[in-house]
């Protein structure tokens, strides 16, 4: 996946340490996000997003001034392309999914977990690539329609060919959803009443199409009856291709086109089945899918999965991923879910470096986007990751290479603007790493860059009485004053200046 330039992102929140701690996150997960600004309340983000522009924002519910559900509706009306999550507790989830019905992406529960945060910001890079190519989209339209579209409103239909799309940037995908040739126009006009009026616009990714049949004013809507015949009639042509479609009870009028198109994105991403084809409803499907069977799958990773790749063990390896791939393909779990277990594996697998591993998740991913029928896609996804798998390595191995690793922090902690710059030093995936150098140095690889950093700093105060603030944190390897204060005071109890008059009194 390629993007032409960072992901902007502001975030809403009124707890400074919850808000510094989520902007550090999200660039440490992912460098293609920026983390543009921090606002304490609604309208300060308002003003924000006006000047940046972001793509993304992060927001909490509850703030003062203006709270995250008018910042919701403020965003729909100014900047209805921003894609928005938002951050709440659990006493809050009724404004969550009043929130998720007015088009967010998604939601984050405090205190906010790294695995969630990592499938959303996954989620949302794979849709701002995805947004990239929309340009290039066509649309075309039946005789007649733009006069009747001018009365009355929509019946829309959300048409996906094939299983969700991992990577629209992918020329092996583009190739392989080239291949479904259909005369949409002959199509449709056979279909649909003569005369009707519509139109077939192409989505961001190529094999999905959003059909709008105007409907005259006053009357009843029927687009489960006609999403059924339009399933039917397509995996009839397309034999070996599950057909998803998803539409609306109600008729739409011009205005929320993009609105409603929004929420049955959403459906079809969490709740498209590899290998399946099924008819949605917005109004009985939306809302999320039940993640039970997701937490249970990620239980079996945990224990069984990790004891074997602890173990070395190939044998109980190929027989861990067997048993997990069957479990999810015999109880139909989304093909979203599959993707975030595949992640999860990933990064808990010990590869032979970050190419490989880079590798291997394109290939994951691609069977996955083209599987056509559910057992075959169990044996091409375990073949896939054994062909990967990293070979054993002894025990020697891993102990120089953990000491070698914490050393070359010791020497470059200040330039590590990133954690996983690592990586490309080492050539091992940031999981491997970051499990080694925990084990040798006894934290986080990020807690010690930014011990290493305080002392730094610390020293800096008790030997150079001049220097300001900023200045002491640009020294120390900070780049926010902000951050650097509350940094500074997380790890020593006080202020930098508190600190620095401390130390005045001790001379």
């Amino acid at each position: 996946m390629n993007l032409r330039e960072k992901i902007r992102v502001v975030i809403a929140e009124d707890e400074p340490l919850i808000c510094a701690g989520l902007a550090a996150k999200i660039q440490e997960i992912d460098p293609d996000f920026l983390v543009a600004a921090e606002a304490e309340n609604g309208r300060l983000a308002l003003e924000q997003i006006d000047a940046l522009r972001p793509q993304v924002v992060f927001t909490d519910i509850k703030m003062p001034v203006m709270d995250g559900m008018e910042l919701v509706a403020q965003l729909r009306l100014r900047h209805p392309s921003v894609t928005i999550v938002i951050l709440s507790g659990y006493s809050d989830f009724a404004y969550t999914q009043q929130a998720i019905r007015h088009g967010v992406a998604g939601y984050l529960l405090k205190p906010v977990d790294d695995e969630a945060l990592r499938d959303v910001l996954a989620e949302l890079k794979s849709e701002l690539i995805i947004a990239q190519y929309q340009q290039n989209c066509t649309t075309i339209y039946s005789a007649g329609y733009r006069a009747e579209a001018e009365q009355g409103g929509h019946t829309l239909f959300l048409l996906c060919l094939g299983n969700l799309c991992a990577d629209p940037a992918d020329a092996y995908l583009r190739e392989y959803y080239a291949q479904q040739q259909l005369n949409w126009y002959r199509l449709l006009t056979g279909l649909l009443p003569a005369g009707a009026a519509w139109f077939l616009s192409e989505e961001e990714e190529k094999n999905q199409r959003l059909l709008g049949v105007c409907a005259p004013e006053g009357a009843a809507a029927d687009g489960p009856a006609l999403a059924q015949r339009l399933q039917n009639l397509l995996e009839a042509l397309l034999p070996e291709t599950p057909v998803n479609v998803c539409t609306s009870r109600q008729t739409v009028s011009r205005e929320d086109i993009w609105l409603y198109t929004q929420r049955m994105r959403g459906i079809l991403r969490q709740r498209v089945i590899p290998a399946k084809g099924q008819c949605f409803i917005l109004e009985r499907d939306e809302g999320g899918a039940d993640d039970a069977l997701l937490g249970i799958v990620r239980l079996r990773v945990n224990e069984q999965l990790r004891a074997a790749i602890q173990a070395k063990n190939a044998e109980q390896l190929q027989r861990e991923l067997e048993l997990i791939f069957r479990f999810m393909t015999d109880n139909e779990v989304p093909q979203q879910s599959m993707q975030k277990v595949i992640l999860f594996i990933l990064r808990m697998t010990e590869f032979a470096g970050a190419a490989a591993e880079a590798q291997c998740q394109t290939k994951l991913l691609r069977q996955l986007s083209c599987a056509g029928e559910p057992s075959r896609l169990v044996s091409d996804l375990v073949r896939t990751m054994m062909q990967y798998a990293a070979p054993d390595h002894p025990a020697e191995e891993h102990t120089t290479l953990a000491r070698q690793l914490v050393d070359y922090v010791d020497k470059h902690y200040l330039q590590l603007d990133n954690l996983e710059d690592v990586t490309r030093v080492f050539r091992y995936n940031y999981a491997y790493l970051s499990r080694l150098f925990r084990k040798e140095a006894g934290v986080p690889m990020s807690r010690y860059v930014l011990e290493k950093r305080i002392e730094l700093s610390k020293r800096v105060i008790e030997n150079n009485d001049a220097l300001s603030v900023m200045q002491i944190a640009e020294m120390s390897g900070f780049s926010d004053k902000r951050y650097f204060h509350r940094a500074f005071k997380s790890c020593t109890g006080m202020t930098p200046q508190d600190y620095k008059k401390s130390v005045v009194i001790k001379g």
